[in-house]
């Protein structure tokens, strides 16, 4: 249910097909307020295929969030701090479950001896971001496909937590 208390773990190769379906539905409807249909075709496009994101995946730290066994939410990010994904499931929104995911995001890249995280950030996530202390770097325009879509670079120091 949308309104139970999502859980965090470790992502799994066989969550694959699941966070792509996620991610297909958070760019396809949550994204659908800012970005229009022919740029949310361009970045979720219909043959996303769950090897490549498989791979893709399994060279990042990936957490997921579950609520009730199925998955909420999603962040994956690198060894020098490059969140690459942060995505609700849309059933979800709203409920603090990015915001969550960051927070443990940053906190584990803090106790990595990482000093600054970075990303790149759509219309719908970079509130998210700015609630959490990033701030905007620059505006650029990506082409996907030959479709242009706006996105934000963002960065956030992670000072060492204090003793």
């Amino acid at each position: 249910m949308p309104g139970s208390h999502p859980v965090l773990r470790e992502f799994r190769p066989d969550d694959t097909a699941a966070l792509v379906a996620l991610f297909r539905a958070a760019v396809r409807v949550t994204a659908a307020s800012h970005y229009d249909a022919t740029q949310r075709a361009a970045w979720a496009p219909d043959d996303l295929r769950a090897a490549d994101w498989e791979t893709r995946l399994a060279i990042q730290h990936v957490l997921l969030a579950e609520c009730d066994g199925e998955p909420a939410g999603f962040i994956a990010w690198d060894d020098d701090g490059l969140v690459d994904l942060l995505f609700t499931a849309p059933a979800h929104g709203r409920r603090g479950i990015a915001t969550r995911l960051c927070l443990e995001a940053e906190g584990r890249m803090r106790a990595a001896g990482l000093r600054e995280a970075t990303t790149f950030a759509s219309h719908v996530s970079r509130p998210v971001f700015e609630r959490q202390g990033w701030q905007v770097v620059q505006a650029e325009t990506v082409q996907l496909d030959g479709v242009g879509l706006e996105r934000f670079e963002m960065r956030k120091s992670l000072p060492p937590a204090s003793d």
